[in-house]
This record gives C-alpha cells, structure tokens and sequence, in this order.
C-alpha cells in the first residue's frame, strides 16, 4: 500500500467490500476457558462470536493467562452509540454474545482498549518491472477467517522463483513481466473473496456447506487451498458464486486487469468501489474517533 500511497508505481488503491467496519480490541486477562482433551476443546483454540450480519468478536489466547478480545462491528453503530472507545468496548464485552460474556466473568483489561478501522482495499497493477506486492500489500478483504498470514506466505513462495527468473532475465521484454503472477494471486483471493461474501450474505447456506455439502472442499479452501492448481474452483466455490449472483462474471473479469483488480464487493459496495483517498487528513483512527 506504501507504493499506491506514492501514486505512479501502482494503478489505483480501491475501497474494498468491507471498509465501514471498525474493530476494538484488548487483552484480558481472568478469562474461561475450555479445558477438554480434544481439538475442539483445547485451552488454547481461537473461538469467533457471531452475534447478526457484520456484528462479530474474537477470543485468541495468547498465553496462560491472557487473552486478545476483539469486538468487530459497522462504524455507524459505533458513532450512534456515543460511548468512549472504552465505554463501547466494555459494553459490547456484555451483549454481544452470551457465550463471550460466560466466558469473561470479571473484566479485567492488562493494556489500553485500541481502535483500527478495517482496512479493506484492494490495488491494481500491484506487480510491475521491479516490484511484487505480496499479501495485505496489496489486498485485504476481511478478517473474519484470519486469512491474511497465509495468503501473504504462499504469495511469497510463489514469487520467489518468478523473481529468481527475471533476473536471470526471464521477461525483461514485457510491459509487466509479473501479469502471469498478478493474475494467479487475485485468482486465489477471489476464491477467499467469494467464501467471506457467502458467510455474510448467506450463513444458513454457508453453515449447510461447510457441514454438510462441501466439507471437503471447505476444508480445502480454510486450510488456504485456493489456488488453480489446487482443484479450485470448486464446486463448494460454484455454489457460493451462484448464490451471489457472479456466475460468470468472476471469468469475464479475468480477460483485463482493468477489471479484475477492483473489488466486486457484496456488502456495501455493490458497484465498483469507490478509489481510496490518499491524501486523507485523518492520520490514525483515534484522530479520525476525536475526544469522547
């Protein structure tokens, strides 16, 4: 993002389907924990509240004693409540679900309650003679499914012999020696794109796939399985894209990369996005919040 920050190396930086969201998080510390001896059960197992479409909340042990507790929710819901970031977040600890309030009895925060918009965004043209944007570099979607690690490895994995190539010489010729890579990469998020959007507009029938369906194919696309090479697309991904409404429209996108770089989204963009404002005044988010 640095690059499409600078403008002329990049194309453009798009607002991405989920950029209205704002999360608030801490550590906590006096929490309940599952003590089974199972993998479902474990101690030490990242749980996700799901509360009603775009409410949710995290609950990821960091060690023996501590533990991230995260409230995701629309921004506007934030600024209608007219609460302190604090005041917000304690609240929510409470009502955003009853298995998150069971589980942290006693609210007892080690750090500072800490505020981040959810920086959605995707950029086009992030690959071209001398430079390769790998991962949230150049496209995150949302964190839900905590997607972001792995895809930023294996698009590391996968640039490293294209980059090894070029310089031995590989493409020097081309106007984007990378287009090849570019396209492979959106490909795959797409397929993350496409799961997330399904979840939210859809999660009856999302649930019904991945118990039921499509487990397989499920359990390939969480494990982040999403490549061309790796039996995608699917016909988990199929479904998803009929309940979308995106038959076709997905392939007809990969003819050009004028348009398979901006952001289908389902949430609320359902046109193209609108482009990122660089030059915002607001430098973070606890500026952009103000005194409360």
């Amino acid at each position: 993002t640095w690059l499409a920050n600078l403008g002329g190396f990049t194309g453009p930086k798009y607002l991405g389907a989920y950029d209205k969201q704002i999360a608030f998080f801490s550590q906590v510390t006096n929490t309940v924990r599952d003590n089974g001896g199972t993998r479902e059960t474990d101690k030490d197992n990242t749980i996700i509240f799901y509360q009603k479409k775009f409410h949710w909340g995290w609950f990821i042990p960091l060690d023996e004693e501590v533990v991230s507790v995260g409230i995701v929710c629309p921004s506007a819901y934030f600024l209608d409540k007219k609460e302190s970031k604090r005041d917000f977040y304690i609240r929510e600890l409470r009502e955003l679900h009853p298995e998150l309030s069971r589980r942290i009895p006693e609210i007892k925060l080690v750090e500072d309650v800490h505020v981040i918009p959810n920086y959605s965004y995707q950029v086009n043209g992030f690959c071209g003679k001398g430079f390769i944007c790998i991962g949230d570099a150049h496209r995150f979607i949302d964190p839900i499914f905590s997607f972001g690690l792995t895809v930023t490895m294996r698009e590391g994995q996968f640039a490293a012999p294209i980059i090894r190539g070029y310089l031995e010489g590989a493409n020097r010729d081309k106007p984007n020696p990378f287009a090849d890579h570019q396209l492979f990469c959106e490909m795959g998020i797409d397929v993350l794109e496409d799961v997330l959007d399904s979840f939210w507009e859809h999660p009856l029938s999302f649930a019904h796939c991945v118990y039921s369906r499509y487990t397989e194919y499920m359990t390939d696309m969480f494990a982040g399985r999403i490549y061309g090479h790796e039996r995608q697309p699917t016909p988990a991904l199929h479904s998803f894209r009929k309940l979308l409404k995106r038959e076709g429209e997905r392939e007809r996108s990969y003819e050009t990369s004028d348009l398979y770089s901006i952001p289908i989204g389902s949430r609320y963009h359902p046109e193209r996005a609108a482009i990122w404002e660089v030059n915002s005044p607001v430098e973070t988010t606890e500026k952009w919040l103000g005194p409360r």
